[in-house]
């Protein structure tokens, strides 16, 4: 499959701070550019709570994010530091509940087949950003998981996990 097939989801997390909405602006911007020259399919945009709880219905931002937990599990990645599970309660009652706390940006690739990537994500060395994910879209000719693109980083480092060389 090439990535033009590719679609790509951007999920942001509705109570985010008001400095986010320069890098929100940014990165919609560069995925309209990927969706204009046809590098990728399609571009959903999606909000989703600042909170998940885990043992609700799974139905919208928990059903997405199920999606990408089975993503990691699969793949031998973690979600961690992005998504954080924790236990939350209220000042009403001295029940608590577990909950996901969810990044501010979390980008997902899709190929025909189901998800390609999330960022982010991590290998358990190195966490890969959104902004790789884009630098990786940006790249890419070929397809390959986007975790394992190779992406420059500043001082010329290049990003190739074992698992995609």
């Amino acid at each position: 499959m090439n990535n033009a097939a590719w679609t790509v989801r951007l999920y942001t997390r509705s109570a985010a701070p008001r400095d986010i909405a320069e890098l929100h602006r940014r990165t919609v911007e560069r995925l309209d550019r990927l969706a204009e020259d046809g590098s990728v399919e399609s571009i959903e945009f999606e909000v989703w709570g600042d909170l998940i709880p885990t043992g609700e219905d799974r139905t919208g931002s928990r059903r997405a994010y199920d999606e990408v937990v089975d993503w990691a599990e699969e793949s031998g990645y973690s979600l961690a530091p992005g998504f954080e599970r924790r236990e939350t309660g209220t000042i009403v009652s001295e029940d608590t509940r577990s909950v996901v706390s969810v990044p501010l940006l979390c980008l997902v690739i899709y190929d025909g087949d189901g998800i390609e990537a999330v960022f982010p994500c991590s290998d358990g060395q190195r966490t890969y950003t959104v902004e790789d994910g884009l630098v990786g879209l940006e790249r890419r000719t070929d397809t390959a998981s986007a975790a394992g693109w190779g992406i420059d980083r500043p001082g010329g480092e290049a990003v190739l996990p074992d698992r995609y060389t």
